[in-house]
């Protein structure tokens, strides 16, 4: 007869996790959205004095996303980055008014680029810490702390509603999640109170 089998206990199965990253503090996003932000400067129509707005590397062959207002027709253009070096908008890559989004083209030479994170569509939710950078009234590479009020939709254009002051100059600049990744570009402010944008 076939001897008895003792059963050795059962091991308890090994589940893969995925480690959750840490939450990067407002000092770290600071820091990874300088190396990546920029402010976007343009000449008047008339040749007169132009003004200022925000802007993000998307690749290291030198696209810069902004918002198409930003630019308007104002031409030239110059990409100003926090190490103090300027280059000259060679082209507008693409454009959508409906969507008040540009990317640009620069000629960055041997700069070494930083492209940030683009996060995937509708990864963000209702209540979610927030990053912002610009350049507010020119105050160049600002940084503010908000969150996601809520997600919204008009004229069939998908807008983040932030409780974040946005001011002149800051229009293009990057919202960034806690792992600093960026989930758009800001674009406008409330016309009737303050710490309310989009």
């Amino acid at each position: 007869p076939p001897a008895n089998r003792v059963e050795e206990p059962s091991q308890p199965e090994e589940v893969e996790t995925t480690p959750v990253k840490a939450a990067r503090s407002v000092e770290e996003l600071a820091r990874l959205a300088r190396r990546s932000a920029v402010v976007i400067r343009h000449g008047g129509r008339t040749g007169g004095e132009g003004g200022t707005g925000s802007g993000f590397v998307i690749s290291r062959e030198g696209l810069i996303a902004t918002c198409a207002h930003v630019i308007g027709e104002s031409r030239p253009l110059t990409v100003h980055f926090d190490d103090g070096s300027d280059y000259k908008v060679t082209s507008i890559h693409a454009w959508d008014a409906k969507l008040d989004l540009a990317v640009l083209q620069i000629d960055c030479g041997d700069k070494i680029l930083n492209p940030i994170k683009l996060a995937e569509a509708d990864s963000i939710t209702q209540g979610a810490e927030v990053v912002a950078m610009g350049a507010p009234h020119g105050l160049e590479f600002s940084v503010v702390r908000g969150v996601l009020s809520a997600l919204r939709e008009f004229d069939g254009r998908a807008l983040l509603q932030v409780a974040i002051p946005v001011e002149p100059g800051n229009s293009g600049g990057p919202l960034l999640d806690h792992e600093g990744r960026v989930h758009g570009l800001l674009t406008m402010k409330s016309a009737v109170t303050d710490n309310l944008g989009f």
